[in-house]
């Protein structure tokens, strides 16, 4: 499952959440993380999963939202780990601009 939602963000309204990295894949191991220890600390791009597969059922889940009439702010990537390190990102967010939908991404620090 790619995406999740929609749930209330404080800082972005109502939020669609995507997750394109597995869980526990990350650029830190903080101490404070709400998953606890255990990640596989890396900062290298790479692929994680088809992105058109992941783009599609984003856009399943926006149109199921939004034919039951629940708002939806913002397509958020955010994940139990690093959106950044997903070497497709940019491809991700690029689709999403081009239907005209904002795209907030989530990231402790930009790997690259």
């Amino acid at each position: 499952m790619y995406a999740f939602g929609p749930v209330p963000s404080r800082r972005l309204g109502r939020s669609l959440g995507m997750s394109n990295v597995p869980a526990k894949h990350c650029s830190y191991s903080c101490i404070y993380c709400q998953l606890g220890g255990g990640y596989k600390t890396s900062c290298a791009r790479q692929e994680f999963g088809s992105p058109d597969e992941i783009v599609r059922e984003v856009e399943a889940c926006l149109e199921r939202a939004l034919r039951s009439g629940e708002q939806i702010d913002y397509p958020t990537f955010v994940t139990d780990g690093e959106p950044t390190s997903d070497a497709n990102l940019g491809r991700m967010i690029r689709r999403f601009n081009d239907t005209g939908v904002g795209t907030a991404v989530i990231a402790n620090e930009v790997c690259g």
